[in-house]
């Protein structure tokens, strides 16, 4: 049998990663508990929709924020030349990092609003506040996700887990969900 053995780099991104994944637990754990108790939780289909809105209001925060870094990073370049075949400068790379940075918040941020619409729509009780939960989540991973360029991919891989595991654990609840409701008939 043979054994597998991280580099320190590796080891470092999997104590983040684990990091990032019991920093989700607590977040989401403590919505589930803080939020009832501090604000009103809406029980009709349309009221659960606007709440999964109104929290989702700061996910497109990060959108917005993330279009104006892409659009100061756009300004301040120098017009490329017409034909080049030279690698791309560093300076050059260094302005990618805002449109990548754009890039991956509109895919997130679409991935996260559309598993909170859809948890609005099965969750009912304490439960619907995991959606802000897991806003306050999107909101910091994109924070780790940004300043990951002065950490390295430490941080950006942290961001990425406070960012997507909400998400995808809010699809797997769903999921969950319908099938039981199939299953009850």
């Amino acid at each position: 049998m043979q054994t597998m053995t991280l580099a320190n780099d590796q080891r470092r991104l999997v104590w983040n990663n684990s990091v990032a994944l019991v920093a989700c637990a607590v977040v989401l754990a403590g919505a589930y508990f803080i939020i009832p108790a501090l604000w009103r939780i809406p029980g009709d289909m349309g009221e659960r929709l606007a709440f999964a809105l109104r929290a989702d209001v700061f996910v497109a925060v990060w959108v917005l924020i993330a279009t104006r870094l892409e659009a100061q990073a756009r300004f301040y370049q120098a017009p490329a030349p017409t034909v080049s075949k030279k690698p791309a400068a560093p300076k050059q790379a260094e302005r990618a990092v805002p449109r990548t940075f754009l890039l991956n918040t509109l895919e997130q941020a679409f991935i996260a609003v559309m598993a909170h619409l859809v948890l609005a729509t099965l969750l009912k009780g304490p439960a619907l506040a995991l959606i802000p939960g897991a806003v306050v989540l999107f909101c910091a991973g994109r924070v780790a996700f940004l300043m990951d360029r002065s950490k390295g991919l430490e941080m950006r891989s942290f961001g990425m887990v406070l960012t997507a595991l909400p998400t995808f654990a809010a699809f797997a609840l769903a999921i969950a969900l319908l099938i039981a409701q199939i299953a009850a008939g």
